[in-house]
């Protein structure tokens, strides 16, 4: 399985991308729009795949009135993120390396 992570420029000459690629890509433009914005990651529950947990990148921008608000671009969420979100990290390099993800079980 290839897990390269695509960048910016690749994403958006080739219209595809993860997450990470995705993010950095929708931070590059907001920045040349001279809006602030940063990568976050942690984990989330993506919908779009059976509701599994695991790693994500997201975008936060800033907004002089109220803070920084989150933007998810690959799941297309905006503002107000489900508690399926947990930022881990914020800003820079936002790739959680040897993630190690929970399995438990519900008993009776």
């Amino acid at each position: 399985e290839d897990r390269t992570v695509l960048d910016a420029v690749t994403v958006y000459e080739t219209q595809t991308g993860d997450c990470a690629g995705q993010s950095q890509l929708l931070v590059a433009l907001l920045r040349a729009a001279w809006i602030p914005a940063r990568l976050a990651s942690g984990v989330a529950i993506a919908s779009n795949s059976g509701g599994s947990l695991g790693q994500h990148v997201w975008v936060e921008y800033f907004d002089p009135d109220n803070g920084w608000i989150p933007y998810d671009v690959t799941l297309n969420q905006f503002e107000a993120f489900s508690a399926g979100h947990i930022k881990l990290s914020k800003g820079g390099n936002c790739m959680i390396k040897d993630a190690i993800l929970l399995n438990y079980t519900l008993l009776d």
